[in-house]
């Protein structure tokens, strides 16, 4: 009000147009509304580092995926901006004024959208990746979705159903349906071929051993690579390889890491590691265990092919993370990003370590951040 107040004497003083009584009320409305709107633009919460360019090497902000409580509701998408070093908590709400649904699962970025896998509603999300604007809605009634990967103008995306659920990137709709295998996690494209981990995670403790092979586009089975049981999470950065974890049964078959030949579609190589979860950069694994009864974890970095460990630590200042959920790393300057759960019932944390583990980020984010997507 004060603003309109001062551009209101300025004008009288000018006295070099003399405003109608309807004029001075649009007037006044207009400057009601520019403070109202001011009032209902959601405050951004700072970060703990200086938000700069320099900092953050080809980064323009960050999206994390807090997957929530089952059965909550509660899924939220954050997202903190590198440049202005500021944090905005439920982007998706603020944007799309409506919640993201129940249980986040997986979240990916192709081309100009990202991709948001939420199971229990049982939908994916599509959204402009730079305004977090919901662009559609693909719904997969009865699949449970949980995961998704992309091959040319195509997202596939592992059902718990069974099913491999092929969508057009373009047209945003379901173009095929392919059974798999005792419910499906992890998904990904190596070498021209779609994998897919059959976990059989609900049929505990009868857990699935398998691994899908798909030929693509035409996504046929070509073959079934049996594994460690419980299949889980798959990953890459090169044509010839793919790595796997398996998450055993939680009792006498430990969480396993392999890799597999994409040549040959077989299990080549076990790691001594009991990884529960992971990500590559380079020649490394950044690697994580935690043990759901005891709550001990760790983390290492280790060659991805000899599965020896990197001199240095990860962490170096000694920041502890109580219950790792995901990782993340930027290429380009070798940060390192990791979520923690805490007790899985409350707001987590994004933490960023630079190359020599040093802590240059803690932020507060949703509750079980599942999943870090680095916007460059």
């Amino acid at each position: 009000m004060y603003l309109c107040l001062v551009l209101h004497e300025e004008l009288m003083k000018r006295k070099e147009v003399i405003m109608s009584k309807k004029r001075q009320r649009f007037f006044y409305l207009l400057c009601c509304c520019m403070v109202l709107w001011q009032s209902c633009v959601p405050p951004e919460e700072p970060g703990t580092n200086s938000g700069t360019n320099e900092n953050w090497g080809d980064i323009k902000g960050i999206y994390i995926l807090n997957e929530g409580v089952i059965d909550m509701n509660n899924s939220m998408l954050s997202y903190y901006d590198c440049q202005l070093g500021t944090l905005r908590r439920d982007i998706f709400k603020e944007v799309n004024h409506r919640g993201l649904g129940d249980t986040g699962n997986d979240l990916q970025r192709y081309g100009q959208k990202l991709y948001v896998v939420v199971s229990r509603s049982e939908q994916l999300e599509i959204l402009d990746i730079y305004t977090a604007r919901s662009l559609a809605q693909v719904p997969l009634t009865g699949k449970q979705p949980r995961s998704i990967a992309f091959f040319r103008d195509k997202g596939y995306v592992s059902c718990l159903d069974g099913d491999v659920v092929q969508i057009d990137t373009l047209t945003l709709s379901v173009e095929k349906i392919r059974y798999s295998g005792e419910n499906p996690e992890g998904i990904h494209v190596a070498n021209g071929k779609l994998y897919v981990a059959n976990s059989g995670g609900l049929n505990f403790p009868r857990y699935n051993q398998t691994l899908s092979v798909f030929s693509l586009p035409d996504l046929t089975l070509q073959k079934n690579i049996r594994v460690v049981a419980n299949p889980y999470v798959l990953a890459s950065n090169d044509v010839d390889n793919i790595y796997l974890v398996s998450r055993g049964n939680y009792e006498d078959i430990p969480y396993a890491l392999q890799r597999i030949s994409t040549q040959v579609d077989s299990v080549i190589c076990q790691f001594e590691e009991a990884v529960l979860n992971f990500t590559l950069s380079g020649e490394a694994l950044y690697v994580y265990h935690y043990d759901f009864n005891t709550r001990n974890s760790w983390l290492k970095k280790i060659h991805r092919f000899t599965g020896n460990p990197f001199p240095e630590q990860l962490i170096a200042d000694g920041t502890r993370i109580e219950t790792p959920y995901a990782l993340a790393v930027n290429d380009v300057n070798g940060d390192f990003f990791i979520t923690d759960a805490h007790q899985f019932t409350v707001n987590g944390d994004l933490f960023c370590f630079d190359k020599n583990g040093k802590k240059k980020l803690q932020i507060e984010v949703g509750i079980n951040p599942s999943r870090v997507v680095l916007v460059k």
